[in-house]
């Protein structure tokens, strides 16, 4: 499936979960990185799995691990897990 994402966008985004990691006081989730970061919610793609390519590449540099599950907030999961993460730096 091809999103066809701008690079900008997945940067600015990039940029905005390793600055929200760092500040962070615990563990988070990417639905408190997206409401952190309104404005990249509104030029976003649609589909909000676009974050995870954004995660991905976050945990995979190694500046972020996963260290448990929590549920998710939004009423439209219907409290399914979400991924609660953490700075390594």
């Amino acid at each position: 499936m091809n999103f066809n994402i701008p690079e900008t966008w997945k940067d600015q985004a990039y940029a905005a979960l390793l600055n929200y990691a760092e500040c962070s006081a615990g563990p988070f989730t990417i639905e408190d990185v997206r409401a952190d970061n309104p404005m990249l919610e509104e030029t976003r793609p649609r589909d909000k799995r676009i974050w995870g390519g954004v995660t991905l590449r976050a945990r995979t540099a190694g500046r972020i691990i996963n260290v448990g599950y929590t549920n998710c907030k939004d009423r439209k999961a219907h409290a399914r897990l979400t991924r609660l993460w953490s700075s390594v730096a």
